[in-house]
């Protein structure tokens, strides 16, 4: 059976929709179809956050590159909203969808010696594997093309496991890894993150 991404803590059962590169319509509960839409501009902003490498920028100055990037181009879908579309791009990378993970997982694995989709999944499974997950944020190299589903993939755990595991397990890392998590969870957008995730917010400072 397909592992099913859901918060914790949630006492009913979000529709689980499909997100990919393209327009995508799938029935939602009821019968009802749900599409979403490509996020406009983001692969743009995303292309020149890759030609950033090429101008020797450090990756907290492309981290923050991003986070400017987020306010201008918030996660964006025609229903269910930019948590049920983190929580399903998660979900689909941990199901082994080649589209979903196209840009992510070829550069962890060649610039990381990472395993994503496994890493992801074990996130989800365990807080050990949680744990394991976050350390990583301390070397990522994610850029361009995979830092948005890095982001979805980062906010989607919070929303999983909520704010005090996450937190608890998060504020175990590295100052770095602190800092990356908080600064890709700021690039999606999270509507009223600071009330909502409190001990989140307070790990690492926002841009």
């Amino acid at each position: 059976m397909p592992l099913r991404i859901l918060p914790i803590d949630s006492g009913f059962v979000r529709p689980l929709l499909a997100v990919s590169g393209h327009s995508t319509e799938r029935s939602g509960l009821g019968g009802a179809n749900v599409r979403f839409r490509p996020k406009a501009g983001i692969r743009p902003a995303m292309d020149a956050l890759q030609s950033s490498t090429e101008r020797g920028m450090s990756i907290s100055q492309r981290l923050s590159f991003l986070v400017v990037f987020a306010g201008l181009l918030p996660f964006s879908a025609s229903a269910g909203g930019p948590d049920a579309t983190c929580a399903t791009w998660a979900q689909e990378i941990v199901e082994g969808d080649a589209d979903a993970c196209s840009d992510l997982c070829p550069q962890a694995s060649r610039f990381d010696q990472y395993d994503y989709r496994n890493g992801l999944a074990a996130a989800f499974g365990s807080t050990q594997g949680l744990d394991r997950f976050l350390n990583y944020l301390d070397r990522s190299t994610i850029i361009g093309a995979g830092a948005e589903g890095h982001a979805c993939a980062v906010r989607a755990l919070l929303e999983h496991w909520g704010d005090n595991m996450f937190a608890r397990s998060l504020s175990h890392q590295g100052p770095h890894a602190k800092d990356q998590a908080i600064g890709l969870l700021d690039y999606t957008a999270i509507p009223d993150f600071q009330k909502r995730y409190p001990r989140t917010y307070m790990l690492a400072e926002h841009e």
